[in-house]
Formats: C-alpha cells, sequence, structure tokens
C-alpha cells in the first residue's frame, strides 16, 4: 500500500468514524428515557396478544406463513379489520427470538389450553371441568403477561440498538455513495433525520420496528447495488438480493426498491435509465419483488372480503366522491406541516379529528398549490440531473404509497407512515441550509458560524422535543392522556382515553386490601373520567364497539346496571359475534340475573337473562338460566327455546334435557287451549296440572278460564 493510499484511508477513518460514533451515540441518547417505557397502542397486536409470537422459536414457521395480525386475530377470535392484510414478519420474528432467549415461551401450551377449553364448552360433563379448564387459560394468560411486562426493557433496548445502527448505516450511504461530494449535506441531514421528533413513533412504539428494519435493509439494499454497479460481481448482486429480501419482509414499502435503485444510479453514476434496467443486477432484483408479490398474495390474499366496514378503518366511508377526494387533498399539508413544525404530536389521527373538505374549501387550493409547486420542482430538478432530484423523488414514491392517493390505507395519517419519506425531506433541508449559508455575502468562518448555529438550534429544539415524547410513550394511560388532548375530535383518541382512565382507577382500587368509602368515590372519579371521554367518542361514532363495551363497565360499576346492558347490548349488535370482552361482562349480566331470580323475581330476572343472551349468545350457562327463569315465570315458549340453545350449546348436561320435556309438556297443553279454546275440559287440565306444578296464579287463570267457558254454555 502506497504513501497516497495510507493518507486517504486515514482521511476517510477520521472523517467518517467520529460523526459515526457521534450519530450512534446521539441516537440511543436520545431515546434512551424509552427504557422504562412498557407498552403502548399497537404493541398488543404484535407482542403482547400474538400467541405465535410467545411460541418463541416454534412459531416462526407460523409467524413466515401469515399475516403479521394473525397471531392477535386468532387470539380474539377475530377476523381481519385491515383490506389487503400485512405481511411484515420479521419485526415479529425478532420479537419470538427475544421471547426464546430472554424469556419462557408459553405460546403454545397456552394456545393448546385455549382449545382445549373451546372444545370442552360444548362437551364438558361438568360445570367443574370447563371451570378447571378456563383457570388454566387464565393462569397462562397472567404468567404471559407478568413475563411480557419484564421483557419491555430489553425489547426497548434493541429498539434503540437498531435505530442507532440504522442511523449509522444512513451515514454511510449517504457520505460514501450517494453525496460522495457533499458529505456535510450527509453529516446534517443523517442529524436531521435522527433528531426529528415525528419518528419518536416508530422508536418509542415496538411495533414499529418493522419501520426501522425496512429502512435498515432498503438503505444496505442500496449501498450493495452501488457496489455491484462498480464490479459487476456475482458475490455483490447476491449480497443485493439478500439485503433486499430483508427489506421486503420488514415491510411491503420494499417492492420500491428497483424504483429507489435505478434512481440513485442514473443520478449518481450517469448511467441511463435504458442502460440500467438492462442489467442482471435490475432484471433479478424486479423478478424478487415480482415472486415475493405473487407470495405474499397467497399468505394474506386480498383482505378485502373478510375485511370488516368501520369508519375507525376507513375514515371517509361517510364522505361523498367529491369530499373523499377534496379531504385527501387537503389532509396532505398535515403530513408536511409535521415535519417543519412537529407539535403536537399524536398516535392517532382517525376519524373525525379532520373534517369532510370540498373542493370550495380554501384548504383544499392551498394543498393543491404547494404539491403541485413541490411536483414541478422536482421535474426541474430531475431535468437537470440534481442530486437533490433523489431526495424529492424518495420522498414521492414512499409518500404515496401512504396518503390515500392511490389506495386507501385504511387511516387518515401516522406519524411513522411518513418515516420512510422524512429521509428526503432531511435531505432537502440539510441542503437548503448549506446552499442558504454559502450564499450569504461573508466570511467562511461566519458562514460556518451560521451554519452550525443554525443546525444546533433545530437539533435543540427537536432533540428536547424527541425527549419529552418518548415520556408519552411509556404506558397506554400516559400517551392517551395525552393524545386525547391533541385530538379532541377523534373517536379512537377519546375511547382510549375513557378506557386507560378506567383501568387506572379500577388497578388502583383493586390494589387496596381494604378500600375505605374515599377510595371509592376516588374511583367513582376516576369513572366519571372515562364516561365522558366514551360517551363523546360514542357520540362520535355510533358504531364503536370497544368504547360501548367499556362504557357499559363503567356503568355497571357504579351499579347502573340498565345502561350498562344498554351499550353492551350495542356493542354486540355492531360486533356481529362473540367478543372476548363482551362474553366477560355478560357473565356480571348472568350474576345479576341470577341474584334476582334467587329473590324469586324470575320476570325480571329472565328479562336480564335475556339481554345477557344478546351479549353473549354462546354461554351455556346464561341459557340455562334462563331456561329456568323463564319457566318460573310461566313463559314456557321462552323457556322451551332457552333450554333447546343451551342444549345445543352442550348436549352432554342432563338438566337443560329435563327442563325442555317439562317446559314442552306445559307449553303443549297451552297451544291446546289456543287450538281448543271454548272446550273447558281443555282449560281444566291444564289449570290442574298447574296447579300440581305449583304454578297458581296460573292455574288460578286457566280455571277462571274454564268456569267462564262454562257459564256461558
Amino acid at each position: 500500500m502506497d504513501k497516497s493510499t495510507t493518507n486517504t484511508l486515514t482521511h476517510r477513518i477520521s472523517s467518517f468514524w467520529p460523526k459515526a460514533i457521534f450519530i450512534f451515540l446521539a441516537s440511543v441518547l436520545l431515546n434512551i428515557n424509552t427504557l422504562k417505557n412498557t407498552h403502548a397502542l399497537d404493541d398488543e397486536m404484535v407482542i403482547n396478544r400474538n400467541v405465535y409470537m410467545h411460541m418463541g422459536f416454534s412459531g416462526i414457521k407460523t409467524i413466515l406463513t401469515n399475516d403479521s395480525y394473525q397471531g392477535f386475530l386468532d387470539d380474539m377470535g377475530a377476523k381481519n379489520p385491515l383490506s389487503g392484510g400485512r405481511y411484515r414478519p420479521l419485526s415479529i420474528v425478532s420479537f419470538a427470538i427475544e421471547e426464546e432467549l430472554f424469556s419462557k415461551p408459553l405460546g403454545r401450551e397456552y394456545w393448546d389450553a385455549k382449545n382445549k377449553f373451546i372444545l370442552l364448552q360444548s362437551t364438558a360433563i361438568s360445570q367443574q371441568e370447563l371451570e378447571d379448564a378456563a383457570n388454566e387459560v387464565k393462569r397462562l394468560n397472567k404468567e404471559i403477561v407478568e413475563n411480557t411486562l419484564a421483557m419491555a426493557p430489553i425489547r426497548h433496548g434493541f429498539q434503540i440498538f437498531y435505530f442507532a445502527i440504522s442511523m449509522v448505516i444512513l451515514f454511510w450511504f449517504l457520505n460514501n455513495y450517494l453525496l460522495p461530494n457533499h458529505k456535510n449535506v450527509a453529516f446534517i441531514a443523517t442529524l436531521l433525520f435522527a433528531f426529528h421528533p415525528i419518528h419518536t413513533e416508530v422508536i418509542a412504539n415496538l411495533k414499529s420496528r418493522d419501520e426501522i428494519f425496512s429502512l435498515i435493509f432498503i438503505l444496505l439494499s442500496c449501498i450493495s447495488a452501488f457496489k455491484y454497479f462498480e464490479n459487476k460481481s456475482l458475490k455483490n448482486l447476491g449480497i443485493l438480493i439478500v439485503f433486499s429480501l430483508g427489506a421486503l419482509l420488514s415491510k411491503e414499502y420494499a417492492v420500491l426498491l428497483p424504483v429507489i435503485i435505478l434512481l440513485a444510479i442514473v443520478l449518481v453514476k450517469k448511467i441511463s435509465i435504458a442502460e440500467t434496467i438492462k442489467t442482471p443486477g435490475f432484471i433479478s432484483l424486479s423478478g424478487l419483488v415480482a415472486v415475493f408479490l405473487m407470495f405474499r398474495s397467497q399468505v394474506v390474499g386480498q383482505g378485502s372480503k373478510s375485511a370488516i366496514t368501520d369508519v375507525l378503518n376507513d375514515p371517509f366511508m361517510y364522505a361523498s366522491g367529491s369530499e373523499k377526494m377534496a379531504t385527501k387533498i387537503a389532509l396532505l399539508n398535515q403530513y408536511l406541516k409535521l415535519l417543519i413544525f412537529p407539535h403536537p404530536l399524536s398516535a392517532d389521527y382517525s376519524y373525525n379529528n379532520f373534517p369532510y373538505h370540498s373542493f370550495t374549501d380554501w384548504q383544499v387550493w392551498l394543498s393543491i398549490l404547494v404539491w403541485g409547486s413541490l411536483i414541478y420542482l422536482t421535474y426541474k430538478l430531475w431535468q437537470k440531473k440534481h442530486i437533490m432530484a433523489f431526495a424529492a423523488l424518495f420522498f414521492f414514491a414512499f409518500f404515496m404509497l401512504i396518503n390515500n392517493m392511490l389506495f386507501d390505507i385504511g387511516a387518515t395519517m401516522g406519524e411513522r407512515l411518513i418515516y420512510h419519506s422524512s429521509l428526503g425531506f432531511c435531505l432537502g433541508v440539510a441542503w437548503l441550509l448549506i446552499y442558504g449559508v454559502n450564499n450569504i455575502k461573508t466570511s467562511e468562518p461566519v458562514k460556518n458560524f451560521y451554519l452550525v448555529g443554525s443546525v444546533t438550534i433545530i437539533l435543540f429544539l427537536h432533540g428536547y422535543k424527541t425527549i419529552a415524547r418518548n415520556l408519552d410513550w411509556r404506558t397506554n394511560f400516559s400517551l392517551f392522556a395525552k393524545d386525547v388532548q391533541s385530538v379532541p375530535n377523534s373517536a379512537l383518541a377519546n375511547g382510549n382515553a375513557g378506557s386507560e382512565y378506567y383501568n387506572k382507577g379500577y388497578q388502583k382500587l383493586k390494589s387496596i386490601t381494604n378500600p375505605t368509602h374515599n377510595d371509592t368515590l376516588d374511583f367513582y372519579r376516576t369513572t366519571d373520567t372515562s364516561i365522558m371521554y366514551l360517551s363523546k367518542a360514542v357520540s362520535i361514532h355510533q358504531r364503536f364497539v370497544p368504547a360501548s363495551i367499556n362504557l357499559g363497565l363503567c356503568y355497571s360499576k357504579r351499579g347502573i346496571m340498565d345502561s350498562a346492558i344498554f351499550y353492551w347490548k350495542k356493542a354486540a349488535s355492531n360486533f356481529g359475534g362473540r367478543n372476548e370482552s363482551l362474553i366477560e361482562n355478560a357473565k356480571i349480566v348472568l350474576a345479576h340475573g341470577r341474584k334476582l331470580g334467587s329473590i324469586k323475581d324470575y320476570k325480571n330476572a329472565a328479562k336480564v337473562l335475556r339481554d345477557a343472551a344478546i351479549i353473549d349468545p354462546g354461554n351455556f350457562d346464561i341459557w340455562d338460566n334462563l331456561g329456568g327463569s323463564e319457566y318460573m315465570a310461566g313463559n314456557f315458549e321462552g323457556a322451551v327455546y332457552a333450554f333447546s340453545q343451551a342444549m345445543n350449546l352442550n348436549p352432554n348436561v342432563q338438566g337443560p334435557k329435563q327442563g325442555l320435556m317439562v317446559a314442552k309438556n306445559f307449553l303443549e297443553l297451552q297451544i291446546k287451549c289456543k287450538q281448543d279454546p271454548l272446550n273447558p275440559q281443555v282449560w281444566l287440565n291444564a289449570a290442574n296440572a298447574f296447579r300440581n306444578a305449583n304454578f297458581i296464579d296460573l292455574s288460578e287463570q286457566y280455571f277462571t278460564k274454564a268456569n267462564n267457558i262454562t257459564t256461558k254454555k
């Protein structure tokens, strides 16, 4: 190695690695306060309630061959509400590996216990057998919850590490490949990206590890592509394919990889588009994407057939055609606003946070003007083959996937969704800062002072906001209580806040061994806040099932059972199947019905139990008790129906069989009376049967009817 080569290498080391280490440490320190975070928002779908993830290594095959949310959906017994499905297995596989290495995988044991319990609901020969199975499911679930909570710091530690590594890789790509002649732009753009508060959701929310993995592998794919186009070696082609596969398994965004790499190569290497697309590398990468899309289609399907229509998953469903388009256009500026001024931030921007717009609204035309100008600027940059054309096209390529213009994504917007596109934004800002400073007519030291000063101010403000926002993500309660203040018209934000206020109050009360009157009053005050938010959620979104369920729960804890039952029935009618929460709430109604039955108020007991059956039609005990209450109230038709439903659920229990037989006998007597209403003997036979069964009031009614018929004759 000659002296010039040594000097060049030394220069590269001294210029790159100190900056890379600074970027890594800054990324860690900015987000180190997330180590105290637990779980929030969508963590439930990929971690807390993802049964396949909790299987550890043994669940990886299932994770790789199913929708990303399948483990959650199967555990909940629900259909996928998201049109098109989601296939992002790599982050969930990483969680499963962590589960195996740092915890105790109980997913398989829990899943087997739960399936056994479901089977016993229709085959159990005794109530005790069913209760034992239910208790085993609860025990395993409790242990999983405890283990998952204990794992939270470890998972957040890995999340910080992956993000910090991704920032080093980003700087590596920008500094050495995309912007080798503009290293200051590369460094500043990386810092702007690492510090930007809009990325807090990606780092603080474990579920968003898919975004971090996606960016890592997209960047590594771009680096590999540059190396491949330098020497065309099969080794580099193989590395490119491996990294691209990693990107595709991280998130579907990677289908844009052929386009992104094409843009980079054309702008940096000055190779024509025609020449680039003919290379084995581009052809192989395009083929990989095509194969992936076919495989993905086989795994998750189209999703629309099983999708549940709900305004929370289709925020434009109540808008007319023109309103839908106008609103989508107006919302484009919301992303730009948060990129420029990231305050306030929220984990939710769903219905009805943004009003529907029409083409008479100025916001729509302002958005058209702004984005039309940006598109024109991008076109001019591309004409000049300016490197910032890559930044603009990178932004637009990923932005078009998430802004609802090409296809509906099931949400109005989301901070995590702009993660990839924001790289293009940060590149543009870094370039403009340096360009602006360079055009100031002053000395170089002053220019450097202006540049360093302006960047420092931006990073300080962004860093302060990032650190503060990370704290909001500590728990669901801290997140939702904060965000409902930022998006007060969102049904989901109000529903989440109401639910968490109730949970916080209830858990506090439950932790007190001997609660005093003041403790109860504190809980009531908390439920008042919960009821306020939940009521607003239901008023905004009439078919909001979780909010209705939780509102009913609040009222039940306050002893207002009529209101509780009303909202649970409302939830059941909108859900269209058995809901896990409603199953538990129906047991509360069942207990209320039993209490009324114990004081021989059979008519009201039957009324309450009918409501319980609406709330959970799959509960054997409800139908069995309803049959008994209907029978004791003299409603034999209702008793026959209820006992029949109980037998359909579990034909092995003898009680409903016997009750059905007796109720049918009395019902047949009543039917005979209706069929032959002028025959006094028929009425007398029924009256005697009712008297022998101790239905005194009913017996007297039938004796009176028989006497009236005889008297008339």
